[in-house]
């Protein structure tokens, strides 16, 4: 389900008009569960230092590119290989929830 919710939001942010501000803007004033019921469970919950909740959904993935393998020789002749690596990347979407179960403000933070 997340990667269902995810992939929308990508072919969101790149054909439409719509912006990662403009899909957490429309959540304001919304009650949680409709959130969850829209993306999922959160990954994390946690106090927002009050009487509410900031419920997190953390995602990570591949870019796509890769940082290519290196082989180098020291001054004493050994020979060693570093294997390529892909670069990837972590995004997190925080929700600020009031005791009422409504969001009264987000976060986001990551690629995209």
């Amino acid at each position: 389900m997340k990667k269902v919710v995810y992939f929308t939001v990508l072919i969101l942010l790149f054909y439409g008009c719509t912006s990662m501000t403009d899909i957490c803007n429309s959540w304001k004033g919304s009650h949680i569960s409709s959130l969850i019921r829209a993306w999922g469970p959160p990954t994390e919950t946690t106090s927002d230092g009050g009487d509410g909740k900031i419920y997190i959904w953390a995602y990570s993935g591949n870019t796509g590119y890769q940082i290519p393998g290196k082989i180098s020789k020291s001054w004493d002749g050994d020979i060693t290989y570093t294997a390529p690596q892909n670069i990837t990347y972590k995004k997190y979407v925080q929700m600020y929830v009031d005791k009422n179960g409504i969001i009264y403000y987000w976060r986001y933070k990551g690629y995209l």
